[in-house]
């Protein structure tokens, strides 16, 4: 592996790591904000699942997003992004 040189190593700074993101995203949607005009996600527990929920304009929980280990909860569509919970 070849050492960084003195002239790089400066500009990095002391203890600055720079990385390369690849993504197909616009830079507007990779540094916006996770809290929107509806409110924080919070996380919920719905018939034994974990799932990201989020409080719409309406009033009502919608699903943004399943956490589980078991690939069968996916294929539920109970668990669909945009279902409504309880």
């Amino acid at each position: 592996m070849r050492p960084i040189s003195r002239r790089r190593r400066e500009t990095l700074g002391q203890g600055e790591i720079r990385l390369v993101l690849y993504t197909p995203l616009a830079l507007e949607q990779v540094l916006a904000s996770p809290l929107t005009d509806e409110g924080a996600a919070t996380l919920m527990r719905v018939d034994e699942r974990t799932c990201l929920v989020r409080v719409g304009p309406d009033g009502r929980r919608r699903v943004e997003r399943l956490l589980s280990t078991d690939p069968r909860d996916f294929l539920d569509p109970r668990w669909q992004p945009g279902q409504l919970v309880d």
